[in-house]
């Protein structure tokens, strides 16, 4: 194709409005899109020059000069936008114009380049330079390539035969690669979710003609990567507990172990009965072993009030892995602060045993060592072996465990 000869195309004397898109595409490839401004078509195309008729007011069309001399003629609906060239892009096409198809003519523009960071332009030029010399050993560093072995190779050669691939303006795995998208997609649907709570959240508590389709919306639920958003507004100090209870009803129609550790947050450290038997009532039906090893663990807790809470939660959950655990808690020692006493008053102390005696008030803390019988490790015990009581007795517990846990047949006596 000649493109000096004029190029003209009018949309209203064309029949095949095909055959007009395949052209003005065909030449938006053939234009160098560094001459002037870029016209970027709705048909994915674009073209390149200067536009003739900038004062054309309002806006019809388009006639473009290419710098090789063709004019082109598009209609303003053909355009989706025009890309306005810089005053420094400008003089590069300037210079380019005169430049000198030599490596000396090439090399000064592609330092010229370098110091306006027109890096697409420099690395044309010093391309060309190596189609003239290949040896040329600046164009090559200059273009990234390394001499290893008396072979030149980019990095980008390199990187790909380790099987790495770049990404994020590094090279990674495509494992990496991979991890690191999934992140980032569900990220982004955990923001996306936020927005939806926040918005629900603000219908409910406005009390307004949306009240009810907020709570639709929550109960409809079932992506786990909700949860995260749920679990923050759990936490919330502030927020209310008819809410709270919604938010936990919501995370329990969601696939099992979704939130097993902010479910056991919640059944150990709420302050709310309520919300925590919810979260008791959801545990339970997870059947999470990992659930029942962290509430086994919690058994053993200085805090004698979370003792009793994991076991209320290991009671519904009827896993007989925590029988050993639950006898052991059946009574535990707790360090505990005694009440203070006015200075100068005189007061009453006993110990773990019953013993007590006379003591000189003061203002400091005091702390005794109690054994404390554990009622809700108790009702699990029991809940857990219907049948079978032997109250607080531990001893008479651990016999019957290891009795009733012995296969028969086997004969625990040893012989002298």
């Amino acid at each position: 194709m000649q493109l000096r000869q004029v190029l003209l195309f009018r949309l209203d004397s064309i029949v095949n409005v095909r055959k007009l898109l395949l052209t003005i595409t065909i030449v938006s490839v053939l234009v160098s899109p560094l001459a002037g401004d870029v016209f970027l078509l709705r048909n994915g195309g674009r073209v390149a020059g200067k536009l003739t008729n900038p004062r054309q007011n309002p806006r019809m069309d388009y006639r473009i000069r290419t710098r090789h001399g063709g004019v082109i003629l598009l209609r303003k609906s053909q355009v989706r936008r025009v890309k306005a060239t810089s005053a420094k892009m400008s003089e590069y096409l300037k210079r380019r114009a005169d430049i000198e198809p030599t490596v000396a003519g090439h090399w000064g523009l592609a330092e010229w380049c370098k110091a306006k960071s027109l890096g697409v332009q420099r690395d044309h030029h010093l391309t060309q330079i190596l189609a003239i010399d290949p040896t040329h050993k600046r164009a090559r560093y200059a273009l990234g390539y390394s001499k290893i072995g008396g072979v030149w190779s980019r990095e980008e050669e390199r990187m790909t035969k380790r099987g790495l691939v770049r990404f994020q303006r590094g090279w990674r795995t495509r494992q990496e690669v991979r991890v690191i998208t999934e992140r980032q997609e569900y990220e982004a649907k955990e923001i996306e979710w936020t927005k939806k709570i926040k918005t629900w959240r603000s219908w409910i508590r406005s009390g307004r003609k949306r009240k009810t389709e907020g709570f639709s919306n929550f109960s409809k639920i079932r992506d786990p990567i909700a949860s995260g958003p749920l679990i923050k507004l759990l936490n919330a100090k502030k927020e209310p507990a008819r809410l709270k209870l919604m938010y936990l009803d919501a995370i329990g129609q969601m696939p099992d172990h979704t939130a097993t550790s902010a479910l056991i947050k919640r059944i150990l450290k709420d302050p709310n009965s309520n919300l925590r038997n919810r979260a008791i009532e959801i545990l339970s039906r997870y059947k999470s072993q990992d659930a029942v090893s962290q509430l086994i663990g919690k058994l053993r807790n200085k805090d004698n009030e979370i003792v009793n809470r994991a076991a209320m939660a290991l009671r519904e959950m009827r896993d007989p892995r925590a029988l050993p655990a639950l006898i052991n808690a059946l009574t535990t020692k707790h360090r505990i602060q005694l009440p203070t006493t006015q200075p100068g008053a005189i007061g009453a102390t006993f110990g773990s045993a019953g013993a007590g005696g006379l003591s000189a008030g003061g203002n400091k803390p005091r702390f005794v060592e109690r054994e404390i019988r554990n009622e809700s490790v108790y009702q699990a015990l029991m809940a857990l072996n219907p049948g079978v009581n032997f109250v607080f007795d531990q001893v008479r517990w651990r016999r019957w465990y290891v009795f009733t846990n012995t296969p028969r047949g086997v004969n625990l006596r040893r012989d002298r």
